[in-house]
């Protein structure tokens, strides 16, 4: 049985809102990034596991 217009729809619906979310997600991932390393020395050997300096401190 062929699928009907209506299913072709509501796959096509289905796609779009997963790719937008995907999209959404991406653009999260990026941003919170950018913001983590934003006014860091790029050239600092040091992980980035906190603010505080605790990594460097041995705590």
């Amino acid at each position: 049985m062929p699928p009907s217009a209506v299913d072709e729809f509501q796959r096509a619906i289905l796609l779009f809102v997963l790719g937008g979310i995907v999209t959404l997600s991406t653009l999260i991932m990026i941003l919170r990034g950018h913001n983590h390393w934003r006014g860091r020395d790029p050239y600092d050997p040091t992980p980035a596991t906190g603010r505080d300096g605790a990594h460097r401190a041995g705590r």
